[in-house]
């Protein structure tokens, strides 16, 4: 206890890292049982936000072009690598050698003759670039006014969400 104002010092700390001290609500010392001795417990309360660990991110599988199998040339075309594949790895005996001979081939026939579907992004801002352009530029320019009123901006951003939903609806 401190001589002139009576108040007990806190010697003892809780270690936390930097990052984490906003999450520190209070530190006090407790007093035990016998109320004379030296020894106090320290008591830190903490509001623990723990984060979502970063997981990495498998790569998605390639997806085989199977719409090529609309048309009647390439689907014949299959057809046939096909059967040449699967007579010539003709194995005998157990079920799962055989299944993993069948469904190699299969997809080596199918990678070699339809191949992989290339992923495309949707190009409707690319599209309607001039248009949404000129749009957020009119939004700009009401807020960079002095005196606009809460209505126009209102307005003016509702307009630019309806007229994006309305351009990405007509490209899809």
């Amino acid at each position: 206890m401190h001589p002139r104002s009576k108040h007990w010092h806190l010697i003892d700390y809780a270690i936390v890292r930097q990052r984490d001290v906003s999450q520190v609500l209070i530190t006090r010392v407790m007093r035990g049982a016998n109320c004379w001795m030296d020894h106090r417990l320290v008591v830190t309360k903490l509001r623990l936000q723990l984060r979502v660990p970063h997981r990495k991110c498998r790569k998605r599988p390639a997806c085989l072009n199977i719409d090529q199998l609309y048309d009647h040339d390439t689907r014949e075309m299959f057809m046939e690598e096909l059967n040449s594949a699967i007579l010539l790895n003709t194995t005998n005996g157990e079920i799962a050698p055989k299944w993993q001979a069948l469904s190699s081939c299969i997809l080596h026939t199918a990678t070699n003759v339809l191949g992989y579907k290339k992923r495309q992004k949707d190009d409707w801002f690319d599209q309607n670039d001039k248009l949404l352009t000129e749009a957020l530029q009119r939004h700009r320019h009401i807020l960079r006014q002095a005196n606009h009123s809460s209505k126009q901006v209102r307005e003016s951003g509702s307009g630019i969400r309806k007229l994006t939903r309305a351009e990405r609806q007509m490209v899809v």
